[in-house]
């Protein structure tokens, strides 16, 4: 798919690019190839904001390739960000041309809720929508995408948050708010029934059937997207032999294994200083892809019940609230995808829960390590706690059922 970038992308792509090649120029990250010959990345660009956050992306190519390159990811991350947007669809047309049509994204799902009307969508729209569904089967619920009200909801008032500590009963949605939209939050099971996806002649197809007597249900991919843009574009430019690397702040990518790569250093941003603090920096695992969510990111405080407590942007679908078991959590595994999942749902349950769905993903992903950290610990499975180097002030625990109590 072919896309222009309007002006104000372009200008943001300039301006951040700037950013990106001060911050790559200090880093200096190597790789050494099988053949012991020391190279570094030839290139690097940067693309902002997408996903609602900013992207990053670095490619190992010959300098000839470098204009071609660089239009081509600028142009996948836009179609992908694009596609799974949930707020706008104006001027989102198939290969930006309107003759064409409109490019049906997310958004144009959620606005066929209860009306009986299919449209023809994306396969990658299609693909990931069922990817969410199977991992919402396998967390019980706790990745849930049909949070969109409440996401929305919540949202809100995390940007209308201006105090530290917030002491009046407006700083929140009351009880019976919540308590009616996770009503009219359907189960994972419940979502399969009314989220009819189907294939007919190589063509994708969705409907969106009425839940309830709900006015409306809204799906949000905000826990999924960048790891499946990251997992697609890498695939792509890796099929071209292209090595990349894609970070996303929280996110990030290796699209191939290449010697070295356990010797690069990995900073974990310190939740309780997020903006100049490193928790823990590791070294040593090979793992493709990583995903960290935090508290951090995005919420404020509230005083209930005598209590501080922190409401921030992941939302537990069965409660309508967010959790307090972790400031931030990062799983390591070769999928950015599973790793952006699986740090949203380990959000959402006790350490107990947690761990045993660990133990469940690791199954499938043996590769998989996680690390969690509490307000005055790191409980760090088990692959990965002995190269754990502790920056914060934290008491390093390895994780097990008894260890994390």
């Amino acid at each position: 798919m072919k896309i222009k970038l309007k002006v104000e992308d372009q200008v943001k792509i300039f301006l951040t690019s700037i950013i990106v090649i001060l911050m790559l120029s200090i880093t200096g990250i190597y790789f050494y190839y099988e053949d012991n010959v020391k190279e570094t990345w030839s290139n690097s660009y940067h693309l902002g904001p997408v996903f609602n956050t900013v992207v990053s992306y670095r490619l190992y190519s010959p300098n000839s390739k470098r204009k071609e390159l660089t239009k081509e990811a600028n142009e996948l991350l836009v179609y992908y960000h694009r596609l799974f947007d949930r707020h706008n669809e104006e001027d989102y047309y198939i290969d930006d041309d309107e003759s064409k049509g409109i490019l049906y994204n997310l958004k144009s799902i959620n606005d066929i809720y209860g009306t009986n009307k299919t449209i023809q969508v994306d396969e990658d729209l299609a693909n990931i929508l069922l990817i969410a569904l199977e991992h919402g089967e396998k967390s019980d619920g706790y990745f849930n995408i049909a949070v969109g009200e409440l996401s929305s909801l919540w949202s809100t008032y995390i940007e209308q948050a201006t105090s530290i500590v917030c002491v009046d009963e407006s700083c929140q949605p009351s009880k019976e708010v919540i308590e009616e939209l996770v009503t009219c939050t359907p189960s994972i099971r419940e979502l399969k029934e009314i989220l009819i996806i189907t294939k007919k002649d190589e063509k994708y197809y969705v409907k969106f059937d009425q839940y309830k007597d709900c006015e409306k249900v809204s799906l949000t991919l905000g826990g999924i997207a960048k790891g499946y843009a990251f997992k697609q574009i890498g695939d792509y430019f890796n099929d071209k032999g292209y090595l990349t690397l894609f970070n996303a702040q929280s996110s990030s990518y290796f699209n191939r294994y290449q010697k070295g790569l356990e010797n690069v250093v990995n900073n974990i941003v310190d939740p309780k200083a997020p903006s100049s603090g490193i928790a823990f920096s590791f070294k040593g695992i090979k793992s493709l892809g990583s995903s960290t969510s935090g508290d951090y990111e995005q919420g404020y405080y509230v005083k209930e019940n005598g209590k501080t407590i922190r409401r921030h942007h992941i939302l537990n679908p069965l409660t309508g609230y967010s959790e307090n078991y972790y400031h931030s959590i990062s799983a390591y595994l070769d999928d950015p995808l599973v790793a952006d999942i699986l740090t949203t749902t380990l959000f959402n349950l006790d350490f107990e829960e947690s761990y045993k769905l660990y133990l469940e993903y690791k199954k499938d992903y043996p590769e998989l390590e996680v690390a969690w950290i509490r307000d005055t610990s790191i409980i760090a499975s088990d692959g990965i706690f002995d190269k754990i180097e502790v920056k914060g002030n934290y008491s390093l625990i390895k994780a097990s059922l008894e260890g994390g109590k």
